[in-house]
């Protein structure tokens, strides 16, 4: 619980500091910082702002305080967001997400597999099911190839389940950030990987004439395939799986999300009788084009698709990071300082507008609706997810269950929210505490038992 009120008591901190973190930007000429000070170097800010939020996720990863100086630009950073409306999510504008009973016990499973590829030591303990690692591909320390972890879960006798799966972990990449942005972050020709027709398949109207994807995870998640396609075999002669679910953490989750795609847009030849499913914590978004209509499907005769689901604490930073989110952030890093931005933020709007196939109206009520604060005007993502995005967000409810509750009387609980692509892209997160694996354990512990949005459990 220690971590989910960290992510609850992160906003009140951020209040806090605002003022001294104002005062004390005021105070500083320079700031030392390329990414601040260098107003002709855009690549070089970005590398090293990529840097500096990577190193800090590794130190907050592993329970240790950031450096000073590291403290101070994180802080900054989340003090001038907090400014914005847009840094946090607006329930309004959003579709409350509940997790069938049925469906808690995959999700507990994901994210505990997403995790135990990191420690092969812990084996995940799920109610209904018996969980056995058959196999742990490691990495062989090369940017392309992923540890992976294979875990085989069988349904406990009485428990109502009735299929096996194979779970496939993908282990993150040291650095997710520098990863997304720096290195191999151009897009890549994915239709040689990911079948198009195969994934238009009962999906109504969607369609796309091209597919693209970041190419250092695409090349990461072709790299599994042969490892991926021998388990799926081997698993379903020994345990006649039914069901195999990808999952990861972070950038794991983004090479099994292409991984599962490829999947699954050969399903229907390949794996006729097999589901699949695809369940991420904190992953960064994958491909230029959005597939979740593709990928999620919606036809009743839909045989291979499962849960499509990418979970997403609310202001982690990580799964809004691209390039052109980065770059966002380093004017938004240069606002402090007084100094101009190095992107235009007019054409960028319009740039976005377009990509999301919003009129100028529709585009103008998105930021009209609540005017107390200003909004922080972001460029159109460079990448989408795969899946549907659930924000995960703390609340508070009072003990009548009435939400919204602040009154001595009252307890902090956890909310999820449907985010749809266009709303996901409008907001302003960067906070990197959150996007710890023990903060995501424990959100997806409060799933499981059923205790979200008041609820007390099942």
């Amino acid at each position: 619980m220690s971590k989910f009120l960290r992510m609850f008591r992160g906003r009140h901190q951020v209040r806090a500091s605002t003022a001294s973190t104002i005062a004390a930007s005021a105070s500083v000429p320079g700031s030392g910082f390329v990414f601040i000070d260098n107003s002709q170097g855009a690549s070089a800010a970005i590398a090293e702002l990529s840097r500096l939020l990577d190193d800090a996720i590794e130190i907050i990863e592993f329970d240790d305080d950031p450096c000073d100086e590291a403290r101070f630009q994180l802080r900054q950073l989340d003090a001038e967001a907090f400014k914005y409306i847009n840094s946090r999510l607006d329930e309004s504008r959003c579709r409350p997400w509940t997790c069938p009973r049925a469906d808690s016990a995959i999700v507990d499973i994901a994210v505990q597999c997403a995790l135990a590829v990191y420690d092969q030591q812990v084996i995940p303990v799920v109610d209904g099911f018996n969980l056995t690692q058959l196999h742990y591909k490691a990495s062989t320390g090369s940017s392309i190839d992923k540890a992976t972890l294979f875990t085989l879960a069988r349904p406990a006798p009485g428990s109502g389940h009735f299929s096996s799966l194979l779970i496939v972990s993908v282990r993150g990449t040291a650095g997710p950030i520098d990863h997304l942005v720096n290195l191999n972050g151009t897009p890549q020709d994915a239709q040689d990987f990911i079948d198009l027709s195969g994934l238009q398949q009962n999906s109504g109207t969607h369609t796309f004439d091209t597919i693209e994807a970041h190419g250092g995870f695409l090349d990461s998640a072709k790299a599994l395939i042969p490892d991926v396609v021998e388990q799926i075999q081997e698993a379903t002669a020994r345990a006649s799986i039914g069901h195999v679910l990808f999952t990861g953490h972070s950038a794991g989750g983004a090479v099994a999300s292409l991984v599962f795609a490829h999947l699954l847009s050969t399903a229907a030849q390949t794996y006729p009788s097999l589901k699949f499913s695809n369940i991420t914590f904190g992953s960064p978004p994958v491909t230029r084009q959005n597939l979740s209509p593709l990928t999620r499907g919606n036809h009743p005769s839909e045989t291979n698709r499962g849960l499509v689901l990418d979970f997403v604490n609310e202001y982690d930073l990580v799964a809004r990071a691209d390039p052109n989110y980065i770059r966002s952030l380093v004017d938004l890093y240069r606002t402090i300082y007084r100094l101009p931005k190095i992107q235009d933020h007019a054409t960028a709007e319009e740039d976005r507008r377009v990509l999301l196939g919003l009129s100028g109206g529709e585009w103008r009520s998105m930021y009209d609706r609540r005017a107390s604060l200003p909004v922080w005007p972001l460029p159109a993502p460079d990448y989408f997810h795969l899946g549907q995005v659930i924000v995960l967000k703390a609340g508070v409810t009072d003990l009548e269950g009435e939400i919204g509750g602040a009154g001595q009387e009252a307890r902090l609980d956890l909310r999820a929210y449907v985010v749809r692509p266009d709303e996901f892209a409008r907001l302003l997160f960067c906070r990197i505490s959150v996007h710890t694996r023990l903060i995501y354990l424990e959100n997806v512990k409060e799933i499981a038992e059923g205790r979200l949005h008041g609820r007390t459990g099942w």
